[in-house]
């Protein structure tokens, strides 16, 4: 398997921020608390932000200073 570039992993991440922004659009913040899926589908965005940072870390250790 090709190793990946330090720039998919970071579109990775502006990509799930993009849709937990958009999962989250007009809601307030009580809306949001109520909302069990959104809840879930953004955590779940946040968790791909979390694995392809680290992952990037790992692969490219420059991104880490």
């Amino acid at each position: 398997m090709k190793e990946r570039r330090a720039i998919d992993y970071l579109n990775d991440m502006q990509k799930a921020a993009s849709e937990a922004l958009s999962f989250i659009g007009g809601m307030d913040e009580a809306a949001f608390a109520e909302d069990q899926l959104t809840f879930k589908a953004v955590a779940f965005c946040h968790f791909t932000i979390g694995a392809a940072a680290s992952r990037l870390l790992v692969t490219h250790p420059e991104f880490a200073t």
